[in-house]
């Protein structure tokens, strides 16, 4: 390290590399005169007098820890600042190679904290570069959990810290036990009193440069919905901004809140129709902080509500807000968004009227059985009873009238000519032949109990009517 210390005293920078490369390959050197060989180089960056200089100074410490596992948290170092030195001179693609030589996730030294961030960074030059495949792979290897896990960690770091220092760390133990889930405290307990006392790791120091674990967070999210953008996955990028909303630097901002809101309602109804996205639809539509957004919330219960959405009307009503969502409908991506919004209005019609005709179809089903198989059709007397009177040959008695049979009334319902209108005068018919699922998944339940004579125009029950449609 003199041999260093002196030529960069003398500015000969050049020397300072070929030392640093004839140090590192010296025989039977030890690992730990190699590691702080490397550390005191390292100081030696920002003190470069040029970018070139720096730049090569960097190179040549990133080919000496190569491969070294006890200088790997430095080698990780290295390889962000050269990144982050060729994505300053307009060279992303150059920045992205380079951060993915690294494997950080396998090096054991780099706290959690800084391969988050390693990652992190890793993702978002290959956004920059286009390699949203790349990007997908990158990016699953930080699970958001994570997040919590590095917080509860650090805390505990620095309650040991406290401990070792001889402070007073009462009242961190109480705040740190009020924290824990009951699953946590046993697992502390357990291995407070176990035999033997495992070795958690040893981790180097993070980085002051690193953000906070919030800021990790945000970030992690906020190049979530950068990739999901391009696939146009709105379902996904609901579900990130919802996230968002739950990151510190947001929930305690209302103004930023209510614009990650507003995002989330937007995504939402943009997204296609599918179960997961009625689920988080309605959910969404029950969020009190929707009371701050008249407008969004009339949005939300538009698409909840079965009945039919004017596109003209819709379109008039929320053209401002539309306006004011550049992200979502400005740029090159706005007006397809709004093709896909029109779309998302066509799916709901179609789906209301869908609920409707099918119930018809059912009722006409159901009054073509009762007139062609002798089920009592009179409008006096509700559907579902047979005529009081016993038919020839029956013994008597309300027990010895037969009901009809559900299979057989399904069966009833699956043949029931298109077109037919047995529902009374001025009912809607289905002479366009609308084919509703098939009528193979139309299921009719009709329990028909048994009942004495019931006096003229009296009302004695009902037909249940079930219709199930894919």
């Amino acid at each position: 390290m003199a041999i260093l210390e002196v030529l960069r005293r003398a500015g000969d920078w050049k020397g300072v590399n070929e030392h640093v490369v004839l140090l590192s390959k010296r025989r039977a050197q030890l690992k730990q005169a190699t590691a702080a060989m490397v550390k005191e180089a390292m100081t030696y960056v920002d003190q470069a007098p040029t970018l070139a200089v720096k730049t090569e100074l960097i190179e040549t410490l990133n080919t000496v820890t190569s491969g070294k596992i006890f200088v790997e948290v430095e080698k990780a170092r290295l390889t962000r600042a050269l990144a982050r030195i060729k994505e300053d001179a307009g060279k992303p693609e150059e920045a992205a190679d380079i951060m993915q030589e690294v494997a950080v996730e396998t090096y054991g030294a780099l706290s959690k904290r800084e391969k988050v961030f390693f990652i992190e960074e890793q993702v978002r030059l290959c956004l920059d570069k286009n390699d949203h495949v790349r990007a997908q792979i990158l990016s699953r290897k930080i699970n958001p959990r994570s997040f919590d896990e590095i917080v509860k960690s650090e805390k505990k770091a620095a309650l040991e810290a406290a401990r070792k220092a001889g402070e007073d760390v009462r009242q961190m133990d109480l705040d740190a036990a009020a924290a824990m889930s009951a699953e946590e405290r046993e697992k502390e307990r357990l291995a407070k009193n176990a035999n033997v006392e495992h070795a958690e790791g040893y981790y180097e120091a993070t980085d002051p440069s690193i953000p906070q674990v919030e800021q990790l967070r945000l970030n992690y999210y906020r190049l979530m919905i950068r990739y999901h953008a391009h696939a146009d996955d709105y379902l996904e990028m609901c579900r990130c901004y919802q996230n968002v909303m739950e990151c510190d630097g947001i929930k305690d901002d209302a103004a930023k809140c209510t614009a990650a809101l507003k995002k989330v309602v937007w995504y939402v109804t943009l997204a296609a129709n599918e179960p997961m996205q009625q689920s988080l639809l309605h959910s969404i539509s029950k969020d009190t902080r929707l009371i701050d957004l008249p407008l969004h919330k009339q949005l939300t219960k538009q698409f909840t509500t079965k009945e039919i959405i004017h596109w003209d009307t819709l379109e008039r009503a929320f053209a401002a807000e539309m306006a004011a969502e550049t992200e979502i409908f400005g740029g090159e991506d706005g007006e397809q968004r709004r093709k896909d919004l029109r779309q998302r209005v066509i799916e709901h019609n179609l789906l209301v009227i869908g609920a409707i005709l099918l119930v018809v179809l059912v009722l006409g089903a159901i009054a073509y059985a009762a007139k062609t198989k002798g089920l009592h059709s009179n409008p006096q007397i509700p559907w579902g009873y047979r005529p009081s009177t016993p038919p020839a040959g029956a013994t008597g008695g309300a027990t010895d009238r037969k009901r009809k049979s559900v299979d057989e009334v399904s069966v009833l319902v699956t043949t029931t000519p298109r077109g037919s209108n047995y529902l009374g005068p001025g009912a809607p018919t289905n002479e366009g032949g609308i084919h509703l699922g098939g009528a193979e998944n139309v299921r009719v339940s009709t329990a028909l109990p048994d009942v004495a004579e019931a006096p003229a125009g009296a009302e004695t029950g009902s037909t249940d009517i079930e219709a199930n449609s894919n």
